[in-house]
């Protein structure tokens, strides 16, 4: 027996767990009847019914969160330095200096770099010194860099090679 009560916010469905059984009855006189192995149930009404329901509605929305705490005034940090161009080596030997461009070979690939060239030598930094363009100039990076939330005067800008 099913039993299928519905509303229209859900619906609830409650069925009995086993169908009632009947006798099987013979309609041979003079053979024995035979009955129905299984255990009788007990009358529907005295059956408890199993509920299948739908899953639970949901909850209220969580209430407003919290105003954000006001700090005390924000500094306004330096605007992103544009992304570094082509890097080059220069070294200095008996009083020249070449430059060599820095080149980034694939793996398990031949890669033909250009040849290095001339390059005025320029006073005050040391050789070798690694010089990256970036905007229309170019600059001597750091060996070691500036560390983090250290102040350090700008690396000195070269002519570009």
């Amino acid at each position: 027996m099913v039993t299928i009560a519905g509303a229209a916010a859900g619906a609830c469905f409650v069925q009995s767990s086993t169908p009632p059984s009947q006798p099987i009855s013979q309609s041979n006189p003079g053979q024995p009847t035979q009955t129905d192995p299984r255990p009788t149930p007990p009358p529907p009404e005295t059956q408890s019914p199993t509920y299948i329901a739908n899953p639970p509605r949901p909850t209220a929305p969580p209430a407003d969160p919290a105003p954000p705490v006001e700090q005390g005034p924000v500094a306004e940090a330096d605007p992103p330095a544009p992304p570094p161009g082509p890097a080059w080596m220069i070294t200095k030997a008996d009083g020249k200096c070449t430059a060599q461009a820095i080149t980034h070979c694939p793996p398990r690939a031949m890669c033909n770099p250009p040849r290095p060239s001339a390059y005025k030598c320029v006073e005050g930094i040391t050789y070798p010194a690694k010089v990256t363009k970036t905007g229309n100039e170019c600059r001597v990076e750091r060996d070691p860099p500036c560390p983090r939330n250290a102040k350090c005067k700008a690396p000195p800008v070269v002519p570009c090679p």
